[in-house]
């Protein structure tokens, strides 16, 4: 997982759901807004850090290929 690849004005906040039994990850996926950080997606039950790092960086390129397409 290498957090240089996440792209300037995102943020993806990676953590342990601490449960007694399976214990899973979640990511939390964030925009930079004009006066604070916007959660624009969230998911837990991710079986490791590395696919939860994965799954927040495919969401950033889903939503920027989205708004690219809709420019056009």
């Amino acid at each position: 997982m290498n957090t240089n690849n996440i792209p300037t004005g995102w943020w993806l906040n990676v953590t342990l759901m601490a449960r007694k039994e399976n214990p899973s990850w979640i990511v939390g996926v964030l925009r930079e807004g004009k006066a604070s950080w916007i959660t624009e997606y969230a998911k837990g039950d991710l079986s490791s850090s590395e696919g939860a790092y994965k799954e927040g960086m495919r969401f950033i390129e889903d939503y920027k290929r989205s708004k690219l397409l809709k420019k056009s």
